[in-house]
C-alpha cells in the first residue's frame, strides 16, 4: 500500500550561479535523480527519498527564478509534521544532492582555454553532478552494474524496486522509490534471488544491508569528512564492494 504523505512544509533553496535546474535532475543522458520512478514535466520533479525515522517522504521541486539568479522551491510532503532535527537533515540531503553550494566558477575559466570543453559549457550550463541521498542505493547500483550489461542492470533494479521499495503517494503523484537497508535484511533470500532476478548478489546485498542497520557502515555525510583515500576504505570494507565501486 502506498504511505500517503499528506503535510506540507514549503522552502525556498538558493543555489551558486550559473545553476541549471532541468539539467541537473532530468539529465541529457537520461539517468535519474534519486528514484527511477520518479517523474518529472514542465520542469518540475516529483520524486521521493529516504528520511530516517520517519520513512520516505514526497518531494516536489521547480525552478522559480533563472539560471543566473537560481532559486528552487521545495514542497515536502510526510505523514506527520517534521521535527527541527529531520527538517534540517533533509534540507541539507537536499543541498547535498542537487549541488546547490558547488561553485563551476573554477571549471569555466579553465574551460576558455580549451576550445575542445567549450561546446559542452554551452550545451550543458549550469548542470551540475546529482547526488543520491544515502550510501544504500549507491551499493545497489553498484552491485547489480557488475558482470552486467546496462538492460540488466536496470532489469534488477526495477524489479527490486518494485518488490521491495517504499512506495509514496503525495500531490497527486504516485513515486516508487528504493527499499531501505532493514527491508533487505527482513527479505527472504528467495525471493531477492527469483523475483528480483539478483543471482550471486543477494549475499552481499543482504550483507550491505545487515552492515548499515548495525551501524557499521558510514553515512554520507561522514564520508564527505573523510579523504578519499578513507572514504574508499571504509566502503571497501563492505563485503561486494570493490576498488572499482568504491
Amino acid at each position: 500500500m502506498p504511505q500517503k504523505c499528506r503535510i506540507k512544509s514549503s522552502y525556498e533553496l538558493e543555489a551558486i550561479p550559473p545553476y541549471n535546474f532541468e539539467l541537473t535532475v532530468h539529465e541529457p543522458c537520461g539517468f535519474h535523480w534519486i528514484s527511477p520512478f520518479e517523474i518529472y514535466s514542465h520542469g518540475v520533479m516529483w520524486t521521493a527519498a529516504p528520511l530516517e525515522p520517519v520513512g520516505a517522504v514526497g518531494l516536489k521541486l521547480k525552478s522559480v527564478i533563472s539560471i543566473h539568479k537560481p532559486i528552487l522551491s521545495l514542497t515536502v510532503f510526510s505523514k506527520r509534521k517534521l521535527t527541527s532535527s529531520e527538517e534540517g537533515k533533509l534540507l541539507r540531503n537536499v543541498e547535498r544532492a542537487l549541488g546547490l553550494k558547488e561553485d563551476i566558477s573554477g571549471f569555466y575559466e579553465m574551460a576558455k582555454k580549451h576550445p575542445a570543453i567549450q561546446q559542452a559549457v554551452t550545451d550543458l550550463y549550469g548542470m551540475r553532478s546529482a547526488w543520491s541521498f544515502d550510501v544504500f542505493d549507491r551499493a545497489i547500483v553498484a552491485l547489480t552494474s557488475q558482470n552486467a550489461p546496462m538492460n540488466r542492470t536496470r532489469q534488477m533494479i526495477n524489479a527490486l524496486i518494485i518488490a521491495h521499495g517504499e512506495t509514496v503517494e503525495f500531490d497527486d503523484h504516485v513515486v516508487q522509490t528504493w527499499p531501505t537497508p532493514q527491508t533487505i535484511v527482513e527479505a527472504s533470500v528467495e525471493g531477492l534471488r527469483d523475483e528480483c532476478k539478483l543471482g550471486y548478489r543477494v549475499a552481499y546485498l543482504k550483507g550491505i544491508a545487515k552492515a548499515i542497520v548495525d551501524g557499521e557502515c558510514p553515512s554520507l555525510e561522514e564520508l564527505e569528512k573523510m579523504s578519499p583515500i578513507q572514504a574508499k576504505k571504509s566502503l571497501m570494507r563492505l563485503k561486494g564492494i570493490g576498488e572499482y565501486s568504491a
